[in-house]
C-alpha cells in the first residue's frame, strides 16, 4: 500500500518510528486499509510499530492479533464514546486489563465536538450510522466539576501507569480541569491530541500550560491537509520549537480512504517539516525516542 519504491528518500525517516494515532479499518468511516494492512506497510518501511485507533471503541483486541512483542508493534486502546457507554468503568477496566496503551477521552460524542459540528460527524467524512442521535457526553457539572463517572476514569488511569490519557476531543475548559486532576492523581501519560485539528484550536499558551503540567503534545500531520484544517506546516514548526521537541509527539491521524497511507504520510511529512526549518534531529525525535517512551512498559 506504499506507493514508493525502496529507494525512496522520503522512508529514510521511517525507521525506527512509531505512529501513535492511525485509523485503519473496520469503521464507520471509509477507510484506505485495514489493521493487518496497515501494520504490512508500517513494518515493511522500517516502522517500529503503530497504535490503532477507533472512535467506535477498543483496538486492543483488535491489535493483539497483530503485535509481536518482541519485533513489530501493534497496540491499541479505548476511545469513550458512546458506542462503549461514554463514561464507562467496566469497559476501560476490561481494555486496561487486555494491555489498553492509550485511553481516549470522547471524540466524537464529546459535548464540544457535539457543539463544533453540529453532530456525531466530521464535515470532512461522512459515517455509516447516524450522527444525530448520541447524547454529548459530559465530563464536568454545571459548577465546572469533574463528573463522579470522570473520576472513576481517573482512578482505573492511575492505577494503569502503563497506560496514556489522551484529550479526545474535549474542550479547553475540560481538558485544564481534567488534566489538573489527573497529574494530582500521580497519572504521568497525559496526552494533548491534534491542538491544530479546529475542533480542538488549542493555541500556543494553552498547549504549553497543558505541557507544563507534564503533557506531551501530540502534533499530527492530518489538520494540515486542505479538508481537515489546513494548517500552516511553518505554524507547526514554530510551535514545536516554543514548546521543545522533547515535550511533543509527532503522529498522523490517517486512515482515511482519500489520504497517503500513514506511514507515508508520516514520511513526506517530516521532509515539510525539514524544509520548514526544523533540524533533523528534532524530527527523528518527535517520531522515535518521544512516542517509544510513552507507550512502554
Amino acid at each position: 500500500m506504499i506507493e514508493a519504491s525502496a529507494s525512496d528518500p522520503k522512508l529514510r525517516w521511517l525507521e525506527g518510528a512509531f505512529d501513535i494515532h492511525t485509523h485503519p479499518g473496520p469503521s464507520i468511516f471509509p477507510r484506505l486499509m485495514n489493521d493487518a494492512e496497515l501494520a504490512a506497510a508500517a513494518q515493511q518501511a522500517g516502522m517500529k510499530g503503530v497504535v490503532i485507533k477507533a472512535h467506535e471503541g477498543s483496538t486492543v483486541e483488535r491489535a493483539a492479533q497483530l503485535d509481536d512483542s518482541e519485533g513489530f508493534r501493534v497496540l491499541g486502546g479505548i476511545t469513550l464514546n458512546r458506542f462503549v457507554g461514554g463514561l464507562n468503568p467496566i469497559a476501560l477496566e476490561c481494555a486496561l486489563a487486555l494491555g489498553a496503551k492509550i485511553v481516549w477521552m470522547p471524540t466524537l460524542h464529546a459535548a464540544n465536538h457535539i457543539r463544533f459540528f453540529g453532530k456525531a460527524g466530521f464535515h470532512a467524512q461522512k459515517s455509516s450510522t447516524s450522527e444525530s442521535i448520541a447524547e454529548p457526553v459530559e465530563i464536568l457539572d454545571a459548577e465546572g466539576r469533574l463528573l463522579p463517572e470522570t473520576n472513576i476514569i481517573l482512578d482505573l488511569v492511575a492505577a494503569n501507569p502503563d497506560a496514556a490519557l489522551s484529550s479526545g476531543h474535549l474542550s479547553v475548559q475540560e481538558i485544564r480541569v481534567l488534566f489538573q486532576e489527573a497529574q494530582r492523581r500521580g497519572i504521568e501519560k497525559l496526552l494533548l491530541t491534534h491542538p491544530e485539528l479546529p475542533v480542538s484550536g488549542f493555541d500556543l499558551s494553552f498547549q504549553t500550560e497543558m505541557a507544563d503540567l507534564g503533557a506531551m503534545i501530540e502534533r499530527n500531520v492530518l489538520p494540515h491537509y486542505p479538508d481537515w484544517g489546513n494548517v500552516p506546516v511553518e505554524r507547526t514548526v514554530h510551535e514545536i520549537r516554543a514548546l521543545g521537541p522533547e515535550r511533543c509527539i509527532l503522529a498522523t491521524d490517517l486512515g482515511q480512504a482519500n489520504k497517503p497511507p500513514p506511514p507515508m504520510g508520516l514520511a513526506e511529512f517530516c521532509d515539510r517539516l525539514m524544509a520548514s526549518g526544523l533540524d533533523e534531529a528534532s524530527i527523528r525525535m518527535l517520531i522515535t525516542a518521544n512516542p517509544v517512551r510513552l507507550i512502554s512498559g
